[in-house]
């Protein structure tokens, strides 16, 4: 019998990672269990679209029911947390408040106070894992620098060391047996035949072919690009993007208890101007306040984004007229913002399938779906953004069951 033919998987971020150690632990026990490689064009792990994530553990309230979004954050988060405690990677639940700070938000608040309850009565969410906030007195108990007219306290959001949590991952698929990884290589092209696929790769100054049975696409802002450059269907999916700025207070003054919410804005693609903390070997620390959100133009792709990770400088006219609407949004929740000094902190960039202006029906879920007829043998993972951090160890666990049939030959 000849020996089994590779299972590749593209993308070195969490998500990456999170699906070869999922195949790994598939494939542990059989006989003959099929080479497992992953392909990674960066050259050090999680240092795309995984590096400016802002480790928020998310409770999974904001998703439609039963969405991929949904159903992965709220299996994904125990998982992700059940590892970083069995690795040593710093991670803390100081809870999340959500607050409504005008009349015409407070139904959106009762809709997530019942979406929670409905969770906890189902048994996805623990006992206690939402707090009603039903007027201001009770925010300010909860979070005394926020001012708003009632909230309610999520304990199951967490915050995550991102960089510790990717190097803990990348160990744990060194140490299975089947398992390889190469950084610095890129997947420049391919075709399917009559053996499966053989993808077209550059890594430094050498470039070859690797052969693979089945492909796993989890190359994040690239994917879709990528998937429409191998298989080349007349429909290639397409990603979108959308760019949101994170502010910074230096020092390490504790302002809030937790993780402060804004109720979102209708239309807008994030949840607000939130205030998150970060975590580490000494605990909580670095208060930052983001994402804002900007639509990049519809025609840009995975390779024209480089321009875009800059933060907004504060010297021109419209950078500082950025940061002024970054802060009146701020204000409208913590009045004590005017008096910090914050700085500049990150940018970061989301895959998205859908656009206002080039494809407002687009699919809001994440999509992961293996592909049938040209694209037989490639599993797709698009429009991977939050919560991916929370979902990626859930995305490993069903991938490798769409890809059981591979394994098993």
């Amino acid at each position: 019998m000849p020996p089994p033919s590779p299972i590749v998987v593209i993308g070195g971020g969490c998500v990456g990672l999170s699906v070869l150690r999922s195949l790994s632990l598939s494939t542990s026990l059989l006989p003959s269990p099929p080479p497992l490689f992953l392909l990674d064009a960066s050259p050090v792990p999680g240092s795309g679209l995984t590096s400016r994530n802002s480790g928020v553990l998310h409770s999974g309230i904001y998703y439609p029911p039963s969405s991929n979004k949904e159903r992965l954050c709220l299996r994904g988060r125990p998982l992700l947390s059940a590892f970083c405690a069995g690795r040593g990677v710093p991670l803390s639940f100081p809870g999340k408040t959500v607050v409504a700070t005008s009349p015409g938000q407070l139904p959106y608040l009762r809709e997530l106070l019942a979406k929670a309850e409905a969770l906890q009565a189902s048994g996805l969410l623990p006992p206690g894992a939402v707090t009603n906030l039903p007027d201001a007195a009770a925010v300010r108990a909860a979070e005394p620098r926020v001012s708003a007219l009632a909230g309610a306290r999520f304990a199951t959001t967490g915050v995550v060391d991102v960089p510790r949590f990717v190097d803990a991952l990348a160990l744990a698929c060194a140490e299975a047996p089947a398992a390889e990884i190469a950084q610095s290589a890129e997947v420049v092209g391919g075709r399917r035949d009559e053996g499966g696929w053989l993808l077209d790769v550059r890594q430094g100054s050498a470039e070859y072919q690797l052969r693979a049975s089945l492909v796993v696409n989890a190359a994040g802002l690239g994917a879709a690009e990528l998937y429409g450059k191998v298989v080349q269907g007349p429909r290639p999916p397409r990603h979108f993007f959308c760019q949101g700025e994170w502010l910074r207070l230096p020092g390490r003054e504790k302002i809030f208890n937790g993780l402060v919410y804004p109720i979102p804005e209708p239309g807008l693609a994030g949840l607000g101007v939130h205030a998150t903390v970060g975590v580490g070997e000494e605990g909580l620390k670095d208060v930052k306040f983001g994402p804002d959100v900007s639509w990049l133009p519809a025609h840009l792709s995975a390779g024209d984004l480089g321009a875009h990770y800059a933060c907004s400088d504060g010297e021109s006219e419209e950078g500082a007229a950025k940061i002024r609407r970054f802060r009146r949004a701020i204000e409208s929740y913590f009045p004590g913002v005017a008096d910090l000094a914050l700085v500049p902190d990150q940018v970061g960039i989301r895959p998205k399938l859908w656009h206002p202006d080039a494809l407002p029906g687009g699919d809001a879920d994440f999509v992961i779906r293996r592909e049938r007829g040209a694209g037989d043998g490639w599993i797709n993972l698009l429009g991977i953004e939050s919560p991916g951090l929370t979902s990626c160890m859930a995305i490993g666990e069903e991938v490798a069951a769409l890809a059981q049939d591979f394994i098993e030959r």
